[in-house]
């Protein structure tokens, strides 16, 4: 079992098993990043927790309420945490980016490269899905490498079957080069 197969759940595991083990990476490999650097939860997870959480149990077990704010998409649109990522990935000195989904290519690339707001503007091909793109963010040549969310590679809760069978063909694609 991986060191870290226990972190972040199922969306953990597709990360482990559909993204970074057909690129030849683990986590210790890589530098990962969210567009938001604290946790947020949406409606259903909030739904859960109040009907599973229940007051008393906090009150016999002297536990804290939870406090995990609700997700708002407002808060993607921060010039400063974009600010912050830029800091960070220089810092790394990457030259590859891993963007999963459309979020970290509407609320993070396409304020450097205006040809890209969605992930489907990649491609949607076979041949076109998750291959390498040089893209110049703040005049420095980054290979940008744009896939699905880890929950629809992982068919997690409600997800694309296109953007997950897409996904897979780019898998068989990585590990079939690297044999």
């Amino acid at each position: 079992m991986p060191k870290y197969s226990r972190l972040n759940g199922p969306s953990g595991r597709a990360l482990d098993e559909k993204f970074l083990r057909p690129l030849g990476l683990t986590r210790g490999d890589v530098w990962l990043c969210d567009l938001l650097p604290y946790s947020r939860v949406n409606e259903n997870q909030k739904k859960a927790i109040d009907s599973q959480y229940k007051q008393d149990l906090i009150q016999k077990y002297k536990l804290s309420p939870a406090t995990i704010p609700l997700f708002d998409k407002k808060e993607l649109n921060s010039p400063s945490r974009r600010a912050e990522i830029l800091q960070e990935l220089e810092y790394s000195k990457a030259d590859t980016l891993v963007l999963l989904g459309d979020l970290p290519i509407y609320w993070f690339l396409r304020y450097f490269d205006k040809r890209y707001s969605r992930l489907a503007q990649f491609g949607v091909t076979p041949d076109s899905y998750g291959r390498n793109n040089l893209i110049n963010i703040k005049e420095k040549p980054y290979k940008v490498i744009p896939l699905c969310h880890p929950r629809q590679a992982g068919r997690l809760g409600s997800s694309s079957t296109r953007w997950g069978l897409l996904h897979d063909q780019w898998v068989k694609r990585y590990e079939s080069n690297s044999n």
